[in-house]
Order: structure tokens, then sequence, then C-alpha cells
């Protein structure tokens, strides 16, 4: 049977088709079971962690630009008491409200523009849980074919799971990777381990009545009252 060149061409945009299709259809599969898995902790708490952040950071700008104010109040009322009176006003009045801008500078949601925010902690919700899944995804590789890790109310490996060396190793990711987050999002340190606590109870609470599908063909299921980590065999290839 000899193929015409319409029969050919049809025939390699077929292949060419099933060949993207293929990845394709993997690369959707792990973003929707990423986006199920970030948006278990609403977003709500991470807008609350970004806006002390920027506060924090503001409060800080303000302490290096004006000093302590406690500190700074003597020299200008020193300052006052050499000036007319209408000036004494204008130095009281500054010096109070470079207390009050400094005392109040922590709460301040005026720190942050609203789209910065929300752009912001949209950010840090995704790349914490990013962190968190590329963690279990390098623990899952000294795992034998077919097991499984329990984890923490973190979410993170319990201990014990893994050879030292491979324990060490893992560590050494995880620190690097730490230090990566913290360098690329709009959260404290002090952050991580409560929303990282937040992601365990709400995946807790799915993982009860079903399992839940992860990137990479991996999945949490509930196993002796803790949540479990484990990948599905994958078929080999034609």
């Amino acid at each position: 049977m000899t193929l015409t060149d319409a029969d050919e061409v049809a025939v390699i945009e077929e292949v060419e088709e099933g060949a993207a299709d293929e990845p394709e259809h993997d690369e959707q599969g792990d973003r929707g079971a990423f986006r199920m898995l970030v948006e278990l902790v609403p977003l709500e708490k991470f807008r609350r962690a970004v806006t002390s952040f920027f506060a924090g950071n503001r409060q800080q700008e303000l302490q290096a630009a004006f000093g302590d104010p406690e500190s700074v109040l003597p020299d200008l009322e020193e300052w006052a008491r050499q000036m007319d009176p209408g000036e004494c006003e204008q130095i009281a009045g500054l010096c109070k409200s470079v207390k009050t801008l400094i005392a109040q500078g922590a709460d301040s949601q005026e720190a942050v523009h609203p789209d910065d925010l929300e752009r912001e902690a949209k950010h840090a919700r995704d790349e914490l849980c990013r962190h968190w899944i590329d963690m279990l995804l390098i623990a899952l590789e000294f795992v034998p074919q077919g097991g499984r890790l329990a984890l923490t109310n973190t979410l993170l490996p319990e201990s014990g799971q893994l050879g030292r060396r491979q324990q060490e190793e893992w560590d050494h990711e995880h620190k690097e990777s730490l230090q990566s987050l913290y360098n690329n999002v709009a959260l404290t340190r002090d952050d991580f381990q409560p929303l990282l606590r937040d992601y365990g109870t709400a995946l807790r609470a799915r993982v009860r009545q079903q399992e839940m599908p992860a990137p990479d063909h991996c999945f949490f299921l509930m196993r002796s009252n803790a949540v479990h980590f484990g990948r599905r065999p994958v078929a080999a290839a034609d």
C-alpha cells in the first residue's frame, strides 16, 4: 500500500498531535492538583501575614529615619525652648506625629497598596505550597517504589523514615529551599510553620473522607490517623 502525500501529512499530524496531547494532559492534571492543594488555606490568612510583613518593614524604615521618639523628644523640646512660640508648637506637633506614626506602623494597612497586597499574598501562598510539595517529592525519591511517607502536622516527613545519609541530604535541600522561600516571599520566618500547620489541618480534614491527588502522579491519604504521601505506579510506555 502506497501513501499519498496527503496521507503522509495526515499521519504526521496525527502522530504530532498525539505526542503533544499526553504531556499536556499530565501538566494540566498537575496544575489542577496543585491548585486544589494551594486553595486548602484561604487567601485571607496570607493577606494578613503579608500586611504584617510590610507594616513591620515600614516601622523599621520609620525607626531608621526618625530614631526612637522617646530619645529624640528631649532634643526637640530643648530646640523648641530656643524658638518663637509659633515654632515651638510646630516642633511639638512634629514630635507627636512621629510618635503616633511609629506606634501605629505595625498595625497600619496603608503600608501596602491593595493590588500589591493581593499579588504578594497569592505569590506567597503559591510558593509556600510549592516548597512543601517539592520537599515531599524529594523525600519520596528515597522511599522504595510503592512506599509512602507518614507526615507531621506541618506536612513534612516524620523522622526515622529515611536513612542517615538520605536524611542529611534532605535536610540540606530543605534548608536551601527555606532560604530561597524566605528571600522570595513577603512572609517572615515565623509565618511559615503556622501556615503549614493550617495546611496540615485542612488536608487532614479532606483526606479523612477521600484521597486527594497531588502533582507527579502522587496522592495524600489517611492511614493510622496520620496523613501519608505516596505515588501511583506509572505504566511503562509501549
